[in-house]
């Protein structure tokens, strides 16, 4: 057999069965940005403005205090040009959010790796509870602007579940409402959808998820429960 043959199959690895010879081709290495997307309550920081970058940046400086120390390590982990003087500073430099959208990039083998491990801890941001709806692929928020029908029914049921007596016409509901709805007192006894509703469930939407709890947050299964249609 040709040497370069015998190479290729050491590489790869070769099983021969029956009158055949099958390689055994081992699983190519991914961007780490790809193996993030399997995070349920995770997402990279890609936008310059996201609000997240500041508590990303502090948690890559706090991980390269000495230990016990409040003081700084004079280098870091990703050679961040200019660490000597940013590394005291609050608000994420340029070239920390370079260097994530950079290390992101990476290939790696499985998540065990500590490029990897690195990436999530300090280039991610919990989800929003909209992103979060997203990404589980099986309910999407109701449309502010259509789904009359859908809304109309949705505050039906909202207004019910707030019940907390019925005598024949007359029905008492609850001080306060899960969503938080504006003016819920005044609104409560309304047929029609209030505007105020349509806005507490836009509100809640863009609210971040709790990492302990993720699909288990309680304000996702609000959301989810009286905001949301089928895909």
């Amino acid at each position: 057999m040709h040497v370069k043959t015998l190479i290729l199959f050491g590489s790869l690895g070769a099983t021969a069965t029956g009158g055949g010879i099958y390689l055994a081709i081992k699983d190519s290495p991914k961007p780490i940005s790809e193996l993030l997307s399997s995070e349920a309550g995770l997402l990279p920081i890609t936008n310059d403005l996201d609000e997240k970058w500041n508590a990303a940046w502090k948690n890559y400086r706090d991980s390269h205090k000495e230990s016990g120390s409040m003081t700084y390590k004079n280098r870091d982990r990703w050679n961040i040009n200019g660490w000597e003087t940013k590394k005291s500073e609050d608000v994420a430099p340029k070239e920390f959010k370079e260097a994530c959208k950079s290390q992101s990039q990476s290939k790696v083998y499985s998540k065990n790796d500590q490029k990897y491990k690195d990436v999530k801890s300090w280039c991610t941001r919990p989800k929003k509870i909209r992103e979060l709806l997203n990404w589980e692929g099986k309910r999407i928020l109701l449309d502010a602007t259509g789904d009359g029908e859908m809304w109309g029914k949705s505050w039906g049921e909202y207004r019910k579940h707030h019940e907390k007596s019925r005598q024949a016409s007359s029905i008492t509901y609850e001080d306060s409402d899960v969503l938080s709805v504006a003016q819920w007192q005044n609104k409560r006894s309304q047929e029609q959808v209030p505007q105020e509703y349509k806005d507490a469930c836009k509100t809640k939407s863009e609210e971040y998820i709790n990492m302990d709890q993720v699909t288990n947050d309680p304000v996702f299964s609000k959301v989810k429960r009286w905001c949301t249609k089928p895909k």
